[in-house]
């Protein structure tokens, strides 16, 4: 069934996701670059199959669901790490690059694999926070770009409060919303 709307706020996602990562941060070290574009391009790529998914193509729901899983256990365990190493100033490793993404597909796998599949929220909400708190330690610190970071997750955060039934869409708010998060992280380096 095409749903316009959410065809292009998933395509707007998918652009916006690809375009912080890619001007935002191309001088950030290696590891770092790389855990952030987890982050940013598992999102982008469950954004744009979500968009070809709402304008029609049917058979691609089990592959959009696959990768909104992915963003929201590995793409949340690298921005979680990616996070830290930037409030602390520090280089990521290839040990823990690794480690991070061992450990998100390891949620993927009981996300997905498991009865475990209904707390994919909970892992996306406990990301949420831990990636808050982390931006509060560094705000704290003096890192004053953390800012950012603290809006970009309360314009996520309210946006997944918004009632199914109002004047907006939840799904596009949704989007918007993550999209103009994505903005705020980037601006945070």
């Amino acid at each position: 069934m095409w749903q316009l709307s959410n065809v292009i706020s998933d395509a707007v996602l998918a652009v916006v996701g690809l375009g912080v990562y890619f001007t935002y941060f191309s001088r950030v070290p290696l590891y770092n670059r790389l855990l952030w574009g987890v982050f940013l391009v598992t999102i982008s790529m469950a954004a744009g199959v979500g968009a070809c998914r709402f304008a029609g193509v049917g058979w691609l729901v089990p592959l959009h669901v696959s990768l909104q899983n992915v963003a929201s256990s590995v793409g949340i365990m690298s921005v979680v790490v990616a996070v830290w190493a930037l409030i602390n100033s520090s280089v990521v490793s290839h040990q823990v690059w690794l480690t991070t993404l061992s450990v998100g597909f390891g949620v993927f796998a009981l996300l997905t694999f498991t009865a475990l599949s209904g707390f994919t929220l909970v892992v996306q909400s406990l990301g949420m926070l831990a990636t808050m708190l982390i931006a509060v330690y560094g705000l704290a610190r003096g890192y004053r770009k953390a800012t950012w970071i603290i809006a970009g997750i309360m314009i996520v955060g309210i946006a997944t409060k918004m009632p199914a039934q109002s004047f907006f869409n939840a799904t596009d708010l949704y989007h918007y919303s993550l999209a103009l998060t994505l903005v705020c992280f980037g601006k945070s380096v």
